[in-house]
């Protein structure tokens, strides 16, 4: 068998059991990267317990509440316990869009919960990681997925598009 072109690798991948994260975990794996799976619900561990092809190493899944302010601590120390230090990061986690939350009428707590999500967990989950594999000499990527309709204010999704793109600047 060929070796696949991310044998060996570490990867953490957070909002990881839905869309564009459900899709990355899975790629990522399939291309032979061990992935530990952050998503919010407990639930959502039954995607990743069976195996994701032949001879392709196992996802790992932490169900873990970003918007919380110690969430990144919970993560990193998971990720470091199943496999150590991560090559790969990718930060695809943004809380439940809410059609009602646009610009004009979007919550501070609402707000907070989006920002802390998109912008302070993928943050201080980057700065830690990034700090472990500079110490230990790894070569990593760290991507952050981010939206397009910054500009829109119109759209009940313009406030979570704009906290996520100030994780982009």
């Amino acid at each position: 068998m060929d070796e696949l072109l991310l044998s060996g690798q570490r990867a953490l991948v957070t909002g990881a059991a839905s869309n564009i994260g459900l899709a990355i975990t899975r790629r990522l794996t399939r291309e032979g990267a061990e992935v530990l799976a952050v998503d919010l619900r407990p639930e959502s561990a039954k995607l990743f317990a069976e195996p994701s092809g032949h001879d392709v190493p196992p996802i790992h899944y932490l169900a873990c509440d970003l918007a919380k302010p110690a969430a990144h601590n919970l993560v990193v120390a998971e990720a470091t316990k199943r496999f150590g230090c991560p090559s790969i990061l990718v930060h695809s986690a943004a809380p439940p869009r809410r059609e009602s939350d646009n610009v004009t009428t979007v919550s501070p707590e609402v707000f907070d919960e989006m920002m802390n999500v998109n912008v302070r967990a993928g943050f201080f989950i980057a700065q830690s990681i990034c700090n472990e594999m500079k110490a230990d000499g790894v070569k990593g990527r760290v991507v952050f997925i981010t939206r397009t309709n910054l500009l829109d204010f119109s759209r009940a999704g313009a406030v979570l598009s704009k906290t996520r793109a100030c994780r982009s600047i």
